[in-house]
């Protein structure tokens, strides 16, 4: 080949990779610079199980637990310029499958700075050597960019034989707007641990029948309810959550009807909720 097809050849590769590049800068320094930043909360469309995805404004990461599936990974958004998959904080709630077969595919496959998990022992996948690992019991807090995790349950001398009420509970706050991620544990441990109206629920245990679901809608007022839930033989989500909903004038949004549930939040805790 001579020098002239060489350069012809060299700059037709540059503008390709330019090309290919450009849509991803562009959307990368665009919410880099952009005026209005919002909190983003997706609650995954993963099936039959629970993975959120919490994107700060300033773009961290969270992942509180990570579905039934490897595929997790997939569906988090990788970082500009080098494609890395990395997710600041992952929590696990408890231990079930339905929960935790995302989080050994993500600790495998993105960088991680911190790993909060009361089973460690569950995973099938080691921690990377730099990944600081603690667990999470009722009364501590983490702050990422603003935003307030508070760990309401367990407590550290609680003991169940039922592995969904070791769930870990977290109330994310974010300017005035509240949201509560609840694992699988049932309505009455979440009664006794928050008191106050949130904006958002994550129902616990994909919508199973909770006799004490209305009582704790009636306590926290909730304005919007997420389940996430896929094809399944238990009959999730029941009607009488539904029911209950229903009557406490909570608008209800679905995974399997849905897809992701994406709730937006504003610097003023104005929200807004989104979906395919």
């Amino acid at each position: 080949m001579d020098a002239k097809k060489e350069r012809t050849s060299l700059a037709v590769r540059i503008f390709l990779v330019i090309a290919f590049l450009v849509p991803f800068a562009a959307g990368y320094f665009g919410n880099l610079f952009a005026k209005e930043r919002f909190l983003e909360i997706r609650v995954l469309n993963v099936g039959q199980g629970d993975a959120i995805l919490i994107k700060t404004p300033h773009n961290k990461k969270v992942l509180i637990d990570g579905g039934p599936k490897p595929g997790i990974v997939g569906k988090i958004p990788t970082d500009f310029p080098f494609f890395t998959c990395n997710v600041d904080v992952v929590l696990l709630t408890h231990s079930h499958e339905d929960h935790i077969t995302g989080i050994n595919s993500v600790l495998k496959r993105c960088t991680s700075s911190l790993l909060i998990i009361n089973d460690i022992g569950s995973l099938k996948e080691a921690p990377k050597a730099n990944l600081q690992i603690t667990p999470g019991f009722s009364g501590d807090k983490f702050v990422v960019d603003d935003v307030n995790f508070y760990i309401l349950w367990p407590q550290k001398d609680f003991s169940s034989s039922d592995a969904n009420n070791l769930s870990i509970v977290v109330l994310v706050e974010y300017k005035g707007y509240k949201a509560l991620f609840t694992g699988d544990a049932e309505s009455d441990i979440l009664s006794k641990v928050e008191k106050e109206p949130v904006n958002l629920l994550k129902v616990p245990h994909h919508g199973s029948s909770d006799e004490h679901l209305q009582a704790l809608l009636q306590q926290i007022r909730p304005e919007v309810m997420a389940i996430s839930v896929g094809e399944n033989s238990f009959g999730h989500p029941s009607s009488q959550v539904l029911g209950a909903a229903d009557s406490a004038n909570v608008r209800v949004f679905r995974t399997d009807k849905s897809g992701d549930i994406v709730i937006k939040v504003d610097s003023k805790g104005n929200a807004k909720v989104e979906t395919p």
